[in-house]
């Protein structure tokens, strides 16, 4: 009378251990990975974007929404310069989204130019969806300040459409 019983328990455990490796595995084909953000905080020569010299260094996560930027306090504008690596085990296509306020902000995706947004006031947000190739990408992120009298914002998200959540990114470091 227990040989059934214990069979079927077998039976129900080797099906979850299928269903699970197998949610894993479809899971897996919607991944890329990202580490934290390279930032170098600069203060500007003027607000028409002229650099000047490097203040300060930080790490940003992958996906963020500052507002205000840090450094807002400062009586010159301010700017920043990031960047990121990502890895894409498979060929696969992301969504990015930039968002600011008070200045202007450029993505840079392997060098070439995806996205740029005037945001002097009030804060806005522009998206591109790109297809990444397998292997190693830089995104370079740049925002300067335009604006003194306002508080400065930046935000970025990468999400991939098909899962359409900005979650799965496997974030490492």
């Amino acid at each position: 009378m227990r040989k059934p019983i214990f069979f079927a328990g077998v039976a129900t455990v080797i099906v979850g251990i299928v269903i699970l490796l197998y949610g894993l595995h479809f899971g897996s084909q919607f991944t890329i990975f990202a580490g934290e953000w390279q930032v170098t905080w600069y203060v500007m020569q003027n607000t028409r974007g002229l650099w000047g010299s490097a203040i300060a260094s930080a790490k940003f996560p992958t996906n963020f929404n500052y507002d205000p930027l840090e450094l807002y306090t400062r009586a010159e504008p301010i700017g920043f310069r990031a960047t990121l690596t990502v890895d894409a085990p498979k060929e696969i296509k992301v969504r990015f989204t930039i968002g600011g306020d008070d200045g202007e902000m450029y993505l840079f995706l392997d060098g070439r130019k995806i996205l740029d947004l005037i945001c002097h006031d009030p804060n806005n947000m522009t998206s591109i969806e790109e297809k990444l190739s397998v292997g190693r990408h830089t995104l370079e992120l740049v925002y300067f300040q335009v604006l003194l009298e306002d508080d400065p914002a930046a935000q970025f998200e990468m999400m991939i459409p098909e899962q359409r959540t900005a979650t799965n990114i496997m974030t490492t470091g």
